[in-house]
């Protein structure tokens, strides 16, 4: 059995139901975007990071996404210095946020507290069965091309 994860949250934006109705409803289709060279940037982490924080958000382990984005950045910065277990692996921005100064530091942090924020009240969590954030994506590569993903 399976039952709906109540977050303590009623924070939702108006189209949040639109939004949570097309998640939870029938697939009709995919999305695919152009491959790009891969640059680390503000804009480039702020999904990973805010991916982390919401799930953190979900988990109750942080009350709001800008709290959750702080320790994931924090906990970044100390995985990439070696952290309490020197095998594990960190996240794949850790050691270049950790290279920034202060300002390019402020502009990762601003620009995923903005994403988390908004994924955070664009659904209706407790609508949602055992959501889960994070992870692997899903990729289908076109066959014809490899430009396109």
């Amino acid at each position: 059995m399976t039952v709906p994860v109540t977050t303590g949250m009623s924070v939702a934006l108006p189209r949040a139901g639109a939004l949570t109705d097309a998640l939870v409803g029938p697939v009709s289709g995919r999305l695919s975007v152009v491959q790009e060279a891969f640059v680390p940037s503000p804009g480039t982490c702020r999904r990973a990071v805010g991916l982390s924080a919401v799930a953190r958000c979900l988990r109750r382990r942080s009350p709001a996404p800008a709290v959750a984005v702080a320790e994931v950045l924090a906990a970044g910065v100390e995985d990439a210095d070696g952290g309490p277990d020197p095998t594990a692996r960190p996240p794949w921005w850790a050691g270049w946020y950790r290279g920034l100064p202060a300002g390019g530091r402020a502009m990762v942090e601003a620009e995923a507290v903005t994403w988390a924020t908004q994924l955070w009240t664009a659904l209706e969590w407790e609508r949602l069965v055992q959501p889960m954030v994070g992870g692997g994506g899903d990729w289908w590569d076109c066959p014809a091309t490899r430009a396109l993903t």
